[in-house]
């Protein structure tokens, strides 16, 4: 039963199966993400001071109207592109890597804007 009811929420996008570095498999239930990025986490993937040879691109995108759940079905969509790694989750934002990037997606509802920091 828990098997079929996973890969019903699975298909509709409301779960993901997710591999973390070092971690067991899990699903990813993005409405039951810690509303708050975890500072300690996000210094380990997301270091404050760009490391040497490293550059930053970023990009800020205002949209008229941010619909409810939009986060959501972001971060679930994204885990289906080959080769994306994620590496922390929060209910607002998410850094994964792929290849050689490093990618933080932030959203601020209060605002409608979503930002796109890739680090490479």
């Amino acid at each position: 039963m828990h098997a079929a009811l996973v890969s019903l929420l699975a298909q509709f996008g409301v779960v993901k199966e997710v591999l973390l570095p070092g971690q067991p498999s899990q699903l990813l239930v993005p409405s039951l993400l810690p509303e708050e990025c975890p500072a300690a986490a996000l210094e380990g993937v997301w270091p404050r001071a760009l490391p040497a040879g490293v550059a930053s691109y970023g990009r800020r995108f205002q949209f008229p109207l941010l619909p409810l759940g939009l986060c959501a079905r972001l971060f679930i969509s994204v885990l289906h592109i080959d080769g994306v790694h994620p590496l922390l989750f929060w209910r607002a934002g998410l850094v994964l890597r792929r290849r050689r990037e490093v990618v933080r997606v932030e959203f601020e509802p209060e605002t409608r804007s979503c930002f796109v920091i890739v680090r490479h």
